[in-house]
């Protein structure tokens, strides 16, 4: 797990609904001129509304993402819409990565590390379709832990997408939010397959 001292994304547990709302927030992170660039959403399962601000005194770009809860992140310095291809891509890999609880992709913009946290009943990859690996768990051709079984096969996760430096796996752990200050490196960009059967 990489480490690092300097944390650059504030976490507030507080609503953000509108540009006005979030040019406040930013004010107390600095005092500045700040216009909204862009406004776009993550696939992440809570829909999370992504808004770039830039600061019009100085020309920083910082990235307010509302979780659709309670919590909003300020990731300072990052223009998050510069990585909407790499999530694109990202999306139709998870596609062939599949899990029966969770699988969350965790994205660092500042390293461009990715942090796949799964449950620990276990992932894997897979070429067929959703809907056939559904047919032969139900019909019991297939047991999950037989899938399972082969997971070393995620080990390839994004191994083949440039942008992306270093991909950490772990069963039932994300990255630490450092306390008290509820700071992070971290955003919940998007998920595997979840598949129930």
């Amino acid at each position: 797990m990489e480490t690092n001292d300097v944390y650059n994304i504030n976490i507030y547990n507080k609503k953000v609904h509108n540009t006005n709302q979030c040019i406040d927030l930013l004010n107390e992170y600095k005092e500045g001129d700040w216009k909204r660039v862009i406004k776009f959403n993550l696939n992440n399962g809570d829909k999370s509304i992504v808004r770039v601000f830039r600061d019009d005194n100085d020309n920083e770009h910082v990235t307010v993402i509302f979780s659709g809860y309670f919590e909003t992140h300020l990731c300072k310095n990052i223009d998050l819409s510069k990585y909407r291809d790499l999530f694109k891509k990202l999306d139709n890999i998870n596609k062939k990565y599949y899990t029966v609880d969770y699988g969350e992709v965790l994205f660092n913009p500042y390293t461009n590390n990715i942090h796949l946290s799964i449950s620990d009943g276990g992932a894997f990859k897979s070429d067929e379709p959703k809907s056939e690996i559904i047919r032969k768990l139900e019909n019991e051709e297939m047991e999950f832990d037989d899938y399972c079984s082969i997971s070393s096969n995620i080990d390839d996760y994004a191994s083949d997408i440039n942008e992306v430096r270093n991909v950490e796996i772990n069963h039932e752990w994300s990255p630490p939010i450092e306390e008290p200050d509820n700071l992070s490196n971290w955003i919940h960009i998007s998920n595997i397959t979840v598949i129930e059967f």
